[in-house]
């Protein structure tokens, strides 16, 4: 982890976080409804309640490393980004700490030739050259888990909190299903006018669509059931933790899974604009290392909502 330096934001950084505040409002988050935090960055509150996390052995598409399927109860409510973290966000925190990311200090990151259909290395690829055109309002990418964690350890320091982390696995799967038992949110079909991914490989007999070969501005889609949006597709997204082979001896509370496996590959969730379909589904799951960095991968940051008002039940009205 390399230490903040202290430094005073640049005026535009000043205004920018300002109108994004301004934008979203401020007000604090009852049950169920919106939160935005200093730099307006918007929250929705997720109820506490069950759900089954994974896939069944049998089900269309299902690896042995979404199984065995099992009841999870996420025993408190919590905040989650409606949005993953966005480059303005991003260029807020380095301006006011001077962070260089693992790809800045250790030579790029890993993208798709697609002229030669295999991984390459791109040594000056980074948040801010991600290797095409993205707005202030796109997912940053080519940030690896470490640089995650930091953007976290210094969202608390400015707000004054502990709250904010990364979502634990189980969350970020509830949280995408919203509800659901589908393959998707949506259904058990996806094309990409409902998320971006790589539309000429759809889902279970939905039609070809668009592959737009870059990020998407977040909240171009529409949002799933709990107001949360891109959970399939745009940026695959990081969590806390670490990534084992099966679901033998998982926690069963929506608690982070850190212990019995090597901690050097860190669980992402969520797909890309990159994948098919099928790399979209709500079980759909991966490890990687806590450096590894490509423009592919983003994040989300959620909150804990102790104290901020009555938990919602799954289910209830909101």
């Amino acid at each position: 982890m390399i230490p903040f330096r202290n430094r005073t934001l640049p005026a535009s950084l000043v205004l920018l976080a300002a109108s994004l505040a301004a934008a979203c409002g401020t007000e604090r988050p009852a049950a169920g409804r919106a939160w935005t935090n200093s730099l307006g960055m918007e929250f929705v509150l997720v109820p506490a309640g069950s759900f089954r996390m994974g896939s069944e052995a049998d089900e269309p598409g299902a690896s042995p490393a979404e199984t065995p399927a099992h009841e999870v109860s996420i025993q408190r409510p919590f905040l989650l980004g409606k949005y993953a973290v966005t480059v303005g966000q991003f260029r807020i925190f380095v301006a006011a700490t001077g962070y260089l990311t693992d790809a800045e200090r250790n030579g790029g990151g890993r993208i798709w030739d697609f002229a030669r259909e295999e991984p390459a290395w791109k040594a000056d690829l980074s948040w801010k050259n991600p290797g095409f055109p993205q707005s202030e309002r796109d997912p940053v990418i080519v940030v690896s888990w470490n640089d995650a964690r930091s953007f976290v350890e210094w969202l608390n320091q400015t707000e004054g909190t502990r709250r904010c982390r990364l979502p634990t696995e189980a969350e970020r799967e509830y949280a995408t299903r919203a509800g659901t038992t589908t393959t998707f949110s949506t259904g058990n079909s996806l094309d990409s006018t409902q998320a971006n991914f790589d539309g000429r490989r759809p889902w279970r007999g939905a039609r070809e669509g668009p592959f737009r070969k870059r990020t998407t501005p977040v909240g171009t889609f529409e949002p799933n059931a709990w107001g949360l949006y891109d959970m399939h597709g745009n940026v695959y997204e990081w969590c806390a933790d670490a990534y084992h082979d099966s679901y033998e001896g998982a926690p069963t509370d929506g608690t982070a899974w850190t212990s019995g496996s090597d901690p050097s590959r860190r669980v992402v969730r969520g797909s890309s604009w990159m994948g098919p379909a099928d790399d979209c589904r709500s079980a759909r799951r991966g490890g990687l290392t806590p450096d590894f960095r490509n423009w592919i991968i983003g994040f989300r940051v959620a909150c804990d909502a102790d104290g901020l008002g009555t938990p919602a039940v799954a289910g209830e009205p909101r």
